[in-house]
């Protein structure tokens, strides 16, 4: 059985709408800014208020997390790559806690995620929580992608994807088609997996 190996934030998850409706009622951006993460940041970080992007991020990461919304089209392709002999595990860089502002679990507000999207259950993708690797530095999460010997990785960040070992298949989940590298695959959208991984 071959294993996917998956990143979390970004790659399963979209927060482009739970940032924007964050950091509307934080009062830190205009209304007319399109509701798009990065954009959000970039406009936060030209007006100097990277702290401000920072405390937003833990917002959206810990007290909010449960509204995030899943990346279009991830749940069933997920499903379908598991009726292909696919073993799923999710590996992520995490910190436990947010950088600045409030305390959150991190790392427990990712597992309620997973749980109320219907990773673990028996109709769902079935998950065991033994599946789920949240690492706290980066290192650890290439170290943890070899310890796992996934066959492929999926990820949103080109510099995780440079850094795993070469025997990995890698895949960059880029759904507005930035970041493409030769070195790897480029997936703009979920339902393209099973040609990715020639699976017909």
């Amino acid at each position: 059985m071959k294993i996917l190996g998956l990143d979390f934030d970004n790659t399963l998850t979209n927060y482009d709408r739970l940032f924007y409706e964050t950091a509307k009622d934080l009062k830190l951006i205009p209304d007319h800014i399109n509701p798009n993460k990065v954009v959000i940041r970039n406009f936060l970080r030209s007006k100097n208020m990277e702290e401000d992007f920072t405390f937003l991020q833990g917002k959206v990461y810990g007290l909010r997390i449960a509204e995030a919304d899943q990346a279009k089209g991830m749940f069933n392709a997920l499903l379908d790559i598991q009726k292909n002999g696919y073993k799923l595990k999710i590996i992520s860089h995490k910190t436990k806690y947010p950088i600045k502002g409030d305390k959150y679990d991190l790392h427990k507000g990712a597992l309620n995620w997973l749980i109320k999207n219907n990773f673990f259950g028996k109709n769902g993708l079935n998950l065991k929580t033994d599946d789920i690797f949240f690492e706290v530095t980066k290192e650890l999460k290439i170290q943890r992608i070899k310890d796992e010997n996934c066959d492929v990785f999926i990820d949103d960040l080109p510099e995780i994807l440079e850094n795993i070992d070469t025997n990995v298949e890698k895949v960059l989940y880029s759904p507005r088609g930035k970041n493409k590298n030769g070195n790897f695959k480029c997936m703009e959208h979920w339902d393209d997996l099973k040609l990715i991984l020639r699976l017909f």
